[in-house]
């Protein structure tokens, strides 16, 4: 497999401090495209039901590993109780959500770089959510590995990342390349000053920094070696046609998203994986030595 090059974390960095800048002025110019409304639906609802039941109480810790602008943190208003810690390699989007969340003593904020993963307890944290993150880290390995160490045992890790296998990778492969990328929204020679255009859809771009992506068998080996056990894998976002037709249908048809979401959850189970642009994989730390070495075995 082609190995990508290493990133600059502080070119990474601030990529990412324009990118949230672009995004923010692309919402209050034009909003959000349907289709992007779509993917976030589908992954927050069924985000909402696992993690939300965690982290009632007081004593309950959450780590969101890349949290962007903490939207989970002001969506799951239950969890407000808990100790929420968000990361996120953008200095920029770490100070304005240090600025939004000031008062809330039981939620904190850190950049990848402060040495807050390193410095924390083994076992610190009932859940860590890891939320379209993974394909934009450049040691997969590593990473998961330092998440691992930081769940208590008995504690939820939460991942979204986009399906490797998904029938996007497979167009590359028996089109010609520009048909390809069309037809999976790709429009590489576009930059990320024409986020405001209405019918781009962000993962036009946010595609640009995926190191990995990984298939499900993939994933459930890196956790597997990683000591973790995998609880639940979902298959999300059916996606049967392109976003610019999705976008016009959208725009034209009342109900349309909400039917496309009816169909995402009734699909949840079927065997139609290539037609799914998303992975949700749940899996837990071992409570007890027996059963790590179960997972082991």
């Amino acid at each position: 497999m082609h190995q990508p090059i290493r990133p600059d974390q502080g070119v990474l960095g601030a990529y990412y401090d324009l990118w949230f800048e672009k995004v923010r002025d692309r919402a209050q110019r034009v909003g959000y495209s349907p289709s992007d409304r779509y993917n976030d639906a589908v992954k927050n609802r069924l985000l909402a039901e696992i993690i939300t039941p965690r982290l009632r109480s007081a004593d309950a810790r959450w780590l969101d590993y890349g949290c962007g602008p903490a939207h989970l943190f002001k969506d799951l208003v239950e969890t407000r109780g808990a100790w929420r810690v968000g990361m996120d390699i953008s200095s920029a989007i770490i100070a304005e959500n240090r600025g939004r969340f000031d008062g809330e003593s039981r939620t904190e904020f850190h950049t990848l770089d402060d040495g807050f993963l390193d410095q924390a307890d083994e076992g610190t944290f009932d859940c860590i959510t890891c939320i379209e993150v993974l394909e934009h880290v450049y040691d997969l390995d590593a990473t998961v590995g330092r998440l691992s160490r930081l769940l208590r045992p008995g504690g939820l890790l939460v991942i979204t990342t986009p399906n490797g296998r998904r029938v996007a990778p497979m167009l590359r492969r028996i089109l010609p390349r520009a048909i390809a990328l069309y037809l999976e929204d790709r429009l590489e020679h576009r930059g990320i000053d024409e986020l405001e255009d209405a019918d781009v859809d962000l993962a036009a771009f946010q595609v640009k920094t995926h190191f990995h992506e990984v298939s499900t068998d993939e994933l459930h080996d890196l956790l597997r070696r990683k000591g973790l056990r995998v609880v639940e894998t979902s298959l999300l976002a059916l996606k049967i046609m392109p976003n610019r037709t999705f976008n016009w249908l959208a725009r034209r048809l009342s109900g349309f998203v909400s039917a496309m979401e009816v169909l995402d959850r009734a699909t949840r189970h079927w065997p139609v994986g290539v037609f799914k642009t998303s992975l949700l994989v749940t899996a837990r730390r071992p409570a007890t030595e027996s059963q790590a070495r179960t997972q082991e075995a």
